[in-house]
Order: structure tokens, then C-alpha cells, then sequence
């Protein structure tokens, strides 16, 4: 009997085993026959099919390479999250797959997490350093992250395993383009109610040493006028010496310069910039900066030579979706020993897109300075019906200007895009609420037709400033460009003009 039962229940296990490995098998074509379809869909590019039916067949039976197929056709459709979800689970079945490993590689790189997409990409060269897929991919990856030298090392290895790739060279010429020396010449003048007039010239010369070093080489000068101060006249000429440098592995820019310029008092002045500008990853960056330039922009900087040395922080972020957005904070001292802050925010947010855009947002600032340098320039008086006189004051920043407790809030937009073909145009706008601390000058009323001695005190104000600018560029070709615009701003007590041109081409 008890090998009677034994025998029952063998035949019984037997006839399972067979039964569940005829299931498995009718499974395992079923799968086939649905990644077969789904090869058809892409075929036919309907990868929204192919998505569908490769979905039903991993269900069935998820096996590395259908997982990587279906991880494929997702990052066809820019579902880079479920693909590189996908990519990561059939790379933990298949370590070895170099297939699975390179689409993930290049979701990564569409996603712009360039340092993993590089350290995977690295990997799979150095195991097949003749992996042409491979090497082109890690080269975009360099390219796209601004890593021009090793990128244009890696598209030329491509060229040489695959000298058809469309890719490689049309990056090589891109970053050739990108690294052509330059020239540009520019002119920028401006008039105020001081009155105030200036005129700026400049010509300009960069070349790069490599993909990632650029020279830069300047000189011009400043053309001062105040009709009706003295001096009247001064001109402040000047150059400029410079270079841009990238470090890649810490998504690094380096920027200095240094500059001569002989004030119109004759002192000459040794200016300087430095900054280090880090990447946050797509669109963003922090920059750290410090230099000293020149002050010319009130007219009484024609009899003395103003200069102020900064240094602060500045972030900003560009999105893909095209919203932007900055702040920055400054220390100001000031060649007398003045100090001073500054500090601004801002956002756009796009509200038109297309060949035509659009955005606007808020922008706030704050200004202040430790000593005001708005100065006593004149007094007049008016006699009274019952004696005495009324006196009014003239004042003005001598030599630069020194707000206080400047507190600026505005509505900004901006109107950009192809005017016509090969002519692009901008149109700029902001305006809003305004408060400080401005100065007076006392006493209102005095016996004498001229007080016999003066005072000054600050009172709360608040103004409502705007400012429109416009600018057009007309690309003419095989790398120049000219471009002119326009500026007009209003504040209190204060109007100004700007024009600008300039040309650029390459050499």
C-alpha cells in the first residue's frame, strides 16, 4: 500500500512539473511573439504601441534585454524617469550588458546628470575602448557640459574607429566655431539732466589658446562733457588685458582682468576684476566676484577720478520650461573710504513662447550707502510780502552717487524673438514703487537774502521710477553681428538717454 501511495503521488508530481513547464514555455512564446509585435510598432514609429505591447511582454517574462527595449522606446518619448527606472532594474539582472549600460548612459545624459552619465560612460570605454557608441557618447556628454577640450579629444577617437559619424563632426565644427577668434568695436553714449554727457569707445580682439581658454584684449576711451561745470571737458583713455578659463571636473569659470585707465584728473588707475562662477547643474550657477572699477557717471568725476572695489555672491537659474531667476549681494568700497550695499532679486516667468516670447515678473533691489556725497551746490532766494527771503537749494552727488536706503520694487517684462529673418530684436520694460532717504538742505526762510550758514537733514521719499530699453541684432553672417539699442530711464530728480552700437565678427 505505501508504495502504491508513493507511486500515486510521484506520477502526480511529474505530471505538474510537466504541466508548469508547458505553462512557462507557452509564456515564454507568448512574450516573444509580443516583443516581435512591438519591434513592428517602432518600426512603423508608433513607439506609443511598441510601449503598450513591450509592457505586456515583460509582464509575461522580464527578461534583461526586453526591459532594456522597453527602457529605449521611453527615453524615445521623453520618459526619462520610467525609462532610467527600467534601465536600472535590467542592468541588475545583466551587470554585464554593455547594451543596458549605454542607454542608461545616454538617458542620464538627456536628463543633464552629466557627472554619473560620465563616470558609467567612462567605464564602458575603458572596457571596449573601440566601443565607437560608447566613446561618442561620452564625448556629448563632455561637450554638453561645457567639457570642450575632452570632448573634442573624444570626437576625433570616434572619427578615427568611425569616420562617417555625422555626430563627431558636426560637433568638432561646433566647437571650432564656438572657439574662433573674434574682433568687435562699440560705441556707447549717454545724456542726462545734470547735464551730463558721455561717450564711450572700445575695440576689442579675443582668441583662445584652447577650447576652454579665451584671451581677451581691449582698449578705448571715455569722452566727458558737463556744459555748464569746470572742467567742462575730460577724456579718460584706457586698456584692458584678460582671459576666460573653464575647469571642467569642478564646473569651474575663471574670469580676471586687468585694466590701465587715466582719469580725466590725470591720476592713473589700476583696475581689476576677478570671478568664479560654479555650475548648479542644467541653467544654474553661483558666482563669486570682487573687482574695482571705474565711477564716471556723475559730472563732477571730470575733476577727480572715482572708483569703488566690490565684492559678493550672485546666483541665477534658467529652466527648461524658460523661467528665470537671479539674486546677488554686493560690498561697496568706495576710493574715499566710503561704504556701501547692495542687493537685488528678480524672476521672469514666460508667458508667450514660440518665435515671439514673452515673460515678466517681480525685481526688488536695496541700496545704501554709510555717507551721503549729495553736496550743496547753489542757493537762491525770493523776498517775501512781510520781509525776509525764501531760499532754495541746488544740490548734487560729488563726484559719484550714494543712495540711501534705497528700497526698489518693479514690474518687469521683456518682448523678444525674430523680427524678421536674420534680424532678432528685444524689447525691455520695468516700473514701479520707489523709497529713500533723500536729502535737504535748511534753513527754509532767513532775514538776509542769503543764509548766513547752511545745514542738511534726510526725510523719507517715495517716487515712482520706469525704464524702457529696445535693441536690435542683424546677423550678417559667417559669425558677424551688429547691433544697436536704446535706453530711457527716469527716476527722481534724474532722466537719461543711452545709445549703443557695436560690430562683431570673427578672424
Amino acid at each position: 500500500m505505501t508504495s502504491l501511495i508513493r507511486g500515486a503521488f510521484g506520477f502526480a508530481l511529474l505530471v505538474w512539473v510537466a504541466g508548469s513547464s508547458a505553462a512557462a514555455v507557452s509564456a515564454s512564446d507568448d512574450a516573444s511573439a509580443l516583443v516581435a509585435r512591438a519591434l513592428r510598432a517602432r518600426e512603423a514609429h508608433d513607439d506609443v504601441a511598441a510601449i503598450r505591447i513591450l509592457e505586456e511582454a515583460v509582464a509575461l517574462e522580464p527578461r534583461p534585454e526586453w526591459l532594456g527595449l522597453l527602457a529605449e522606446t521611453l527615453a524615445w518619448e521623453k520618459e526619462f524617469a520610467r525609462s532610467e527606472s527600467l534601465y536600472r532594474r535590467a542592468l541588475a539582472a545583466a551587470p554585464s550588458s554593455r547594451d543596458i549600460a549605454l542607454g542608461l548612459g545616454r538617458v542620464l545624459l538627456w536628463e543633464g546628470r552629466y557627472p554619473e552619465a560620465h563616470d558609467l560612460l567612462a567605464t564602458l570605454v575603458a572596457r571596449g575602448p573601440r566601443d565607437a557608441d560608447a566613446l561618442e557618447a561620452l564625448a556629448l556628454g563632455e561637450y554638453w557640459s561645457g567639457d570642450y577640450r575632452s570632448a573634442a579629444r573624444d570626437f576625433r577617437r570616434v572619427l578615427l574607429l568611425r569616420p562617417d559619424s555625422p555626430q563627431s563632426k558636426k560637433s568638432l565644427d561646433e566647437i571650432a566655431g564656438a572657439s574662433q577668434s573674434t574682433w568687435a568695436f562699440g560705441a556707447e553714449g549717454l545724456t542726462d539732466d545734470q547735464p551730463y554727457r558721455t561717450l564711450r569707445l572700445e575695440a576689442r580682439a579675443s582668441v583662445f589658446s584652447d577650447p576652454l581658454t579665451r584671451w581677451d584684449v581691449s582698449a578705448g576711451t571715455y569722452a566727458l562733457k558737463a556744459p555748464d561745470a569746470a572742467p567742462e571737458r575730460g577724456d579718460a583713455p584706457w586698456g584692458r588685458a584678460g582671459l576666460e578659463t573653464v575647469v571642467p571636473s569642478i564646473r569651474l569659470t575663471v574670469t580676471g582682468w586687468l585694466e590701465a585707465l587715466r582719469a580725466p584728473d590725470g591720476t592713473t588707475l589700476g583696475l581689476w576684476g576677478l570671478s568664479l562662477r560654479r555650475s548648479l547643474g542644467p541653467g544654474g550657477a553661483l558666482t563669486l566676484t570682487a573687482d574695482r572699477r571705474e565711477a564716471l557717471a556723475t559730472r563732477s568725476a571730470i575733476a577727480d577720478h572715482p572708483n569703488v572695489t566690490r565684492a559678493g555672491l550672485a546666483w541665477s537659474r534658467e529652466s527648461r520650461s524658460g523661467w528665470s531667476a537671479g539674486a546677488e549681494a554686493f560690498c561697496l568700497r568706495w576710493f574715499d573710504g566710503n561704504d556701501g550695499v547692495s542687493a537685488a532679486a528678480w524672476v521672469l516667468v514666460p508667458l508667450v513662447s514660440g518665435s515671439i516670447r514673452l515673460s515678466a515678473g517681480p525685481a526688488f533691489s536695496y541700496r545704501d550707502t554709510n555717507s551721503t556725497r549729495f553736496a550743496l551746490a547753489s542757493t537762491s532766494s525770493t523776498a517775501l510780502d512781510g520781509g525776509g527771503f525764501r531760499y532754495a537749494y541746488t544740490g548734487e552727488y560729488v563726484p559719484y552717487w550714494t543712495p540711501l536706503e534705497l528700497w526698489d520694487g518693479r514690474l518687469a517684462a521683456v518682448l523678444e524673438g525674430n523680427v524678421l529673418p536674420r534680424l532678432t530684436g528685444r524689447l525691455r520694460a520695468d516700473a514701479g514703487w520707489a523709497h529713500d532717504q533723500a536729502v535737504g538742505f535748511g534753513p527754509d526762510t532767513g532775514t538776509a537774502s542769503a543764509p548766513a550758514a547752511t545745514y542738511f537733514f534726510t526725510y523719507g521719499r517715495v517716487f515712482h521710477p520706469w525704464r524702457v530699453a529696445a535693441s536690435l541684432a542683424w546677423d550678417l553672417g559667417a559669425g558677424a553681428r551688429i547691433e544697436v539699442g536704446y535706453e530711457h530711464q527716469t527716476t527722481v530728480y534724474y532722466r537719461s538717454d543711452a545709445l549703443h552700437a557695436s560690430v562683431v565678427g570673427r578672424f
